[in-house]
């Protein structure tokens, strides 16, 4: 069998190191696809959520906490079933009259919490 083809079911597959390569790094940008990393940040936030639901627009105030910041967004774990699409907004706790507005990218479920993460807009 020639190296990367597969002929029948079940049988090995050999990859040169040139196709392996490629393969981890396709792997790694699929698994991340931010272009700055993250650092841990923690402090409390209270955000309304913008949304559509059923032809209305809908405001709805809640809290949760920021787990970790970059210039290009946040990432927050909060009780409110977040979905991607949503608007949040909140006023910025260090300087009175700056309001931050952020989109949910992606939202996943952890117990009866959610950890989402969001890209400033």
């Amino acid at each position: 069998m020639a190296a990367g083809n597969l002929k029948g079911a079940g049988k090995l597959r050999i990859f040169r190191v040139s196709e392996y390569s490629g393969l981890l790094r396709s792997h790694m940008n699929y698994e991340e696809k931010r272009k700055e990393e993250r650092v841990p940040y923690h402090s409390s936030l209270q955000f309304t959520v913008l949304s559509m639901e059923r032809s209305e627009f809908q405001r709805v105030k809640s809290s949760g906490e920021i787990v970790d910041a970059c210039r290009a967004g946040i990432g927050i774990i909060t009780g409110f079933p977040l979905k991607p699409g949503h608007v949040l907004e909140w006023d910025d706790q260090h300087q009175k009259g700056k309001l931050h507005i952020a989109l949910v990218k992606w939202s996943r479920e952890q117990g009866d919490r959610f950890r989402a993460g969001l890209m400033f807009i």
